[in-house]
């Protein structure tokens, strides 16, 4: 089957029961999907008599026909012979009423194995001497925030009616707009429609359709019948490519579903039509001219026909740089935001969101090619605007500046490496400069044995100069590099599809490169003083919250170090969407995960699950707390984008305090104060790694620029200083808690007062965990102090079970010290304690009169001082566990220390810490003693 086919899942009705077992895949939910490729590549046309059966019938017989003869063959949906005799007959009804096309692709393929169709009957009269006097275009559709979007004639469009050059067809361009994005999608420029109408019949509607258009276009269409207009309609694009069956079914009043490059359809449909419309049934030789085509699904309605002609092909161009363009289609008002080429096809990254054309693949005009359009433009406008002065780059005076302002907007410019230098090479040497292109970070790195190095490819970087873009040297605020999106009127040199900036969702949606190679490559931009845009999408399905605040990390952590040349694309894309085409959806749909698809709409038709088409708003985060802060809209340029931690905080806190999810609190805990904690680890890092005063292209240098911005967000250095230097030294983050205000000791020692019986909650005692938990270090330290802890048994035992999962769950690592004078510790307590990091820590002082809560033995085995610590400590050794003895020392016992240490010692305990009893007075004398 040819690559470019493209595939999908059907999801099969009852359970598959009609599929062939070979083909079947099983869900976790329980469902059964199929693998259906698109189009068929036989030639067939298909005759309804009754002219009442749906397209999507036509389709399933065209389909299972086109499988198995290469044809052209006749098939006529209604009474006849159960055989093949030149045509083929097939009950059309039972077709429309059959759940699955299963059972008639198994039963054409046999009869047609049986008896081969013979040759279609001869095309009988002659095709239409003139092309369709006039055929109607729009000079682009997208309603986009991009200036250049707005202005300009699309690049796909000026292709396409410059085939039209010279046949004899006059083309018409209206004005009409729409969003492609948002719940509410508008159509601008309808009124248009009638002006472009009354310069006489136009008998082609040329539609590019994006699935994002489907609403727009299906209005567009519905006004132009709505004026009179009864030309034939025909769909390209991505959406009829990608999926030519579900358009062709679902899109009402088009004729042409066309695959692949317009220059193919455009002028030989325009040939073709001569002077009719969708009134008028399609000829014998229009049928046989159209069979001939490839990628091409024909919806003749007036004639009860539909037409399969190699519906499997993508058509391609042989060569792009003899594609000829039609300047003269370029007015003044085109170049108002400047000039948009579109200099490639395809894209050889892997991208599991991507539904372009082309996936996978590439096509483009040479370097040379390129080069040599542009200097046709240049002479272009010396015959609009006549030869102006000359200025010192070049520039024809008399024309627009923007003409020479120019986006390229190939998906990615810089995959072919020798194009792309030898391109920037030749470009100084024009006077058009570049206002923005698109490249991946993959393309910028350099690779050895085909592995993706994480360092940047210095051959190719040396010639994407400043100077090749036409906003170098701009005056612009220098409030513009921080508040990106604010007041912005320049444009960044590079635009980079990042998409994240997470090593896990780089990973999910198939970047091919990690953060490594992101930080590389965004270090050599801004040190060669290339600004540059990071598109990058929020959220998926699968995005966690850890995955979220990672990503939020680095891009602080990027703006910080590098503010005047890294910048993030506004507004970002909050949610990936998954469309139906593409691999994350199949992926999703193979998991049985397609329910995190949020739909804006599906199209079906009864008993034809093969043209099925939920159409993706987005895809929804299946983690509450991710769906929240994506939906408060938190991310913001303020603070080098480190504002977004305060809306998180803000968001997180609330639902917490709503009662809506306990994890909610955490990540609040875990977000607040972190951007003094960013700024803190990078200054560090500069302090570190300093490497000068300052970068080749202006970025500051690293230690005193961030102690500037840390001044700036935090106050003067002499406030957070010490906090600075804690945060630095390492080491492991400690958290003491006092489980409950109760001890049974009366230890002379001792002022603090717990003896009123509190007892923490286990709210209150998660929280704290929680709280020691957003630590930014990895290894934490949990200590239960204060009292006698072990009173309260069964509250350690639920905080020590409870803080193990939760930092099992939030990557950390979790140990425990527990404070107790050993009393309280027997062998079951020590035996449930072995099974946890757990480390003792034990006040024995080691006499009655310091330690007196303990009253001698009443009766036979009763505990007492004399006869009940030697077999704790016994059973405390016994157990293994890690410990240090505590021993304090009061200034009125110090004569004893040595009696004491010496028994504790005797016990066994090898590690003892003498501490001195704080609050109290040590004389001259009492420390002579010492």
């Amino acid at each position: 089957m040819p690559s470019d086919r493209g595939w999908y899942y059907l999801v099969e009705p009852e359970l598959g029961r009609h599929a062939p077992t070979a083909r079947r895949l099983a869900t976790p939910d329980g469902r059964v999907l199929t693998v259906r490729h698109h189009g068929s590549p036989g030639r067939v046309e298909l005759l309804d008599p009754t002219r009442n059966l749906p397209v999507a019938t036509l389709l399933r017989a065209a389909r299972a026909v086109g499988e198995h003869t290469v044809g052209p063959v006749r098939v006529h949906l209604g009474p006849g012979p159960a055989r093949v005799d030149g045509d083929v007959f097939l009950d059309g009804p039972a077709l429309a009423a059959a759940p699955s096309p299963w059972p008639l692709e198994a039963e054409v393929e046999a009869l047609l194995a049986a008896t081969p169709p013979g040759p279609r009957c001869p095309n009988a009269g002659a095709l239409p001497t003139n092309p369709v006097p006039r055929a109607l275009f729009f000079e682009s559709l997208m309603n986009a925030e991009l200036p250049h979007n707005d202005a300009e004639i699309s690049q796909g469009v000026l292709h396409m009616v410059s085939a039209l050059t010279g046949t004899g067809t006059d083309v018409v361009l209206a004005n009409v707009k729409m969003a492609i994005v948002g719940t509410d999608r508008p159509v601008s420029g309808l009124d248009t429609l009638a002006a472009a109408l009354a310069g006489g019949p136009v008998g082609l509607v040329c539609i590019t359709l994006l699935e994002g258009y489907w609403e727009g276009v299906v209005s567009l269409v519905r006004e132009l019948r709505a004026l009179g207009c009864r030309a034939h309609v025909a769909l390209g694009g991505v959406m009829p490519t990608l999926t030519p069956e579900h358009v062709a079914a679902h899109f009402p009043d088009a004729t042409f579903i066309c695959r692949g490059a317009g220059e193919y359809f455009v002028p030989r449909l325009a040939a073709l039509l001569g002077g009719g419309n969708v009134d008028t049934p399609l000829t014998d030789a229009q049928v046989g001219a159209l069979l001939a085509m490839d990628g091409l699904l024909v919806v003749d309605r007036a004639g009860g026909r539909l037409l399969s002609a190699a519906s499997s092909v993508t058509v391609k161009v042989e060569s792009l740089d003899r594609l000829p363009l039609d300047l003269s289609r370029i007015e003044p008002r085109h170049l108002a935001a400047g000039v948009e080429l579109s200099t490639s096809r395809g894209c050889l990254h892997r991208c599991t969101f991507c539904s372009i054309i082309g996936r996978e693949s590439y096509q483009a005009r040479s370097a040379e090619g390129v080069l040599e359009l542009l200097g046709r433009y240049d002479t272009h406008y010396t015959e609009v605007f006549g030869a102006g002065p000359r200025d010192a780059r070049g520039r024809n005076t008399a024309a627009p500046r923007n003409g020479y302002r120019v986006h390229i907007s190939d998906d990615d410019f810089a995959c072919d490496r020798a194009r792309t230098i030898t391109f920037f090479e030749g470009l100084r040497a024009t006077p058009f400069r570049l206002s923005s292109c698109q490249v991946s970070i993959a393309d910028l790195c350099r690779r050895e044995g085909g592995k993706l190095l994480a360092e940047p490819d210095h051959a190719l970087l040396d010639v994407i100069t400043p100077d090749c873009f036409d906003d170098h040297g701009a005056d612009v605020p220098a409030r513009d590099y921080v508040a990106d999106h604010q007041s912005r009127a320049w444009s960044s040199f590079l635009q980079i599809g990042v998409e994240s900036f997470s090593d896990a969702e780089l990973t999910r949606l198939g970047k091919g490169y990690l953060r490594a190679h992101v930080r590389a490559i965004v270090a050599e931009l801004a040190k060669r003083g290339l600004h540059h845009d990071a598109y990058f999408i929020l959220s998926n399905a699968d995005t966690t919250p850890a995955e979220l605040l990672d990503v939020l990390d680095e891009v602080v952590r990027l703006k910080v170090l590098h503010p005047v040349h890294f910048h993030v694309r506004f507004p970002v894309v909050a949610r990936l969407v998954s469309y139906f085409p593409s691999a994350s959806y199949r992926r999703r749909l193979r998991h049985g995960t397609d329910g995190d698809s949020v739909l804006r709409g599906h199209a079906s038709v009864p008993n034809h699950p093969e043209v099925d088409y939920p159409f993706v708003d987005h895809d929804a985060p299946r983690d509450e707390n991710v769906r929240a802060a994506v939906s408060a809209d938190f991310f913001t340029d303020e603070a080098w984008y480190g504002g977004g931690y305060d809306r998180l905080r803000d968001v997180w806190a609330a639902r917490f305090r709503a009662g809506a999810d306990p994890d909610a609190g955490y990540l609040a805990r875990l977000v607040d104060d972190r951007l003094r904690r960013r700024l803190f680890e990078l200054l560090d890092a500069a302090r570190r790694t300093s490497r000068g005063d300052a970068s080749a292209a202006g970025d500051p240098a690293p230690e005193r620029h961030l102690r500037a911005l840390a001044e700036a967000h935090l106050g003067p250095i002499q406030t957070w200083l010490p906090t600075f230097q804690r945060y630095t030294q390492g080491g492991v983050t400690r958290l003491v808690v006092i489980p409950t205000w109760q001890c049974e000791l009366r230890c002379n020692y001792c002022y603090i007062p717990k003896q009123d019986g509190r007892v923490m909650t286990r709210a209150t005692l998660e929280g704290a965990i929680d709280l020691l938990l957003s630590s930014d270090r990895s290894a934490v330290t949990l200590q239960f102090f204060g009292g006698e802890a072990l009173l309260e048994w069964e509250l350690v035992q639920h905080a020590i079970r409870w803080g193990t999962d939760a930092a099992r769950r939030r990557g950390k690592t979790l140990d425990f010290v527990l404070s107790s004078n050993g009393w309280t510790l027997d062998a079951a307590k020590l035996d449930w304690l072995r099974a946890f990091p757990v480390k003792l820590e034990l006040s024995l002082d080691g006499d009655p009169e310091t330690q007196r809560a303990y009253r001698p033995a009443r009766r036979p085995g009763e505990d007492s001082y004399q006869n009940g610590i030697a077999p704790r400590a016994a059973a405390i050794l016994a157990s293994g566990l890690p410990y240090d003895v505590i021993m304090v020392v009061h200034p009125a016992h110090v004569h004893k220390l040595a009696a004491n240490y010496l028994h504790i010692v005797s016990l066994g305990f090898t590690r003892v810490q003498i501490n001195f009893a704080l609050g109290k007075v040590w004389s001259v004398e009492h420390r002579r003693t010492l």
